[in-house]
């Protein structure tokens, strides 16, 4: 069972100097929404869409190991530096773990970026992702098209739809259409909430 109060324990362990900057923090906190909407879609309980919502909220809780220089550089990342990035899913996990939480929770921020297909950071495919981990990876990708980063505009929702259309291999085909679906009948709603936050 996931100790829903970690995030608000004074205990909580972090290292001096680890931090997370209020634009991740932001785009945890989008994924968290759009990760909720699809768990209402597929009916799950209260106790399974709290479990998603606090693992997307949590997602990226590694990148505060991952050097600010590299996290927000504006031009391409070398081999070396997307490597070291790609190690803040690894740490996101090992914060969890450092604060006793569950095995399976810890893997789904572990697992957040591996690709149906199997070309993910740690080559698990299918079935083998975490659903919830599944679930995280689309909202994730969605909300990093359509937000601003270091080194890019954002696309519009549908440019976004689009390119993620292009690499739907990547993504657990039954939850892509339920997302697609979902940002179609609300697309007014998410434009106004990307607006405030």
């Amino acid at each position: 069972m996931v100790k829903m109060n970690y995030l608000l324990n004074t205990n909580f362990k972090v290292v001096k100097g680890e931090n997370i900057n209020i634009e991740t923090f932001l785009h945890s906190k989008r994924v968290a929404a759009y990760t909720k909407r699809i768990a209402q879609y597929m009916n799950y309980c209260s106790k399974q869409t709290n479990t998603l919502i606090l693992a997307a909220l949590s997602h990226d809780i590694g990148k505060s190991r991952i050097p600010s220089n590299i996290l927000n550089k504006k031009g391409k990342l070398t081999n070396f530096e997307f490597e070291i990035i790609k190690q803040h899913a690894k740490y996101g996990a090992d914060i969890l773990i450092e604060n006793k939480q569950c095995k399976d929770f810890c893997d789904i921020i572990k697992f957040h970026h591996e690709n149906y297909d199997g070309s993910g950071y740690y080559g698990l495919c299918g079935e083998q992702i975490p659903v919830y981990s599944r679930i995280i990876r689309i909202a994730d990708v969605f909300d990093a098209l359509t937000t601003n980063r270091p080194y890019r505009k954002a696309y519009s929702i549908a440019s976004a739809l689009e390119i993620m259309e292009c690499e739907k291999y990547m993504y657990d085909p039954k939850l892509f259409e339920i997302f697609i679906n979902l940002v179609n009948r609300n697309i007014k709603e998410m434009l106004i909430s990307k607006n405030i936050s």
